[in-house]
Formats: structure tokens, C-alpha cells, sequence
């Protein structure tokens, strides 16, 4: 599972690359300021965000 996991996490960084430009020149629009890129979360803690949230919510039914 984490072999795959790790397999996913390569074709999502490899969109990000595809589309960060796109990205980045949309949230530029919204808020009229530069991007600070080290404010984003890694795909990994993103992930684990979810997680968390969704367990937490199945918890309580």
C-alpha cells in the first residue's frame, strides 16, 4: 500500500508542476498579491489533514 502510495504522491507533484503557473495566477486574481509558496501545505500533510477530518467525522456517524 505505501509503494503505492508513494506512486500517487509522484503523479500529483507531477500535475502540480503542470499546473502551478494556472494555479498560482487564479488565487493572484482573488486576493490582488503575490503567492507566498511556503505558505502551502506538502501533499503529504494535505493528505494527512483529510484523514484526519474524515476520521473524525465517520467517528461520529
Amino acid at each position: 500500500m505505501e509503494k503505492e502510495y508513494k506512486r500517487e504522491l509522484l503523479y500529483r507533484r507531477g500535475q502540480v508542476k503542470i499546473h502551478q503557473e494556472t494555479y498560482f495566477n487564479k488565487i493572484q486574481a482573488f486576493t490582488n498579491g503575490a503567492v507566498k509558496t511556503d505558505r502551502f501545505l506538502s501533499l503529504e500533510d494535505t493528505d494527512l489533514l483529510i484523514e484526519t477530518i474524515n476520521r473524525s467525522q465517520s467517528w461520529r456517524g
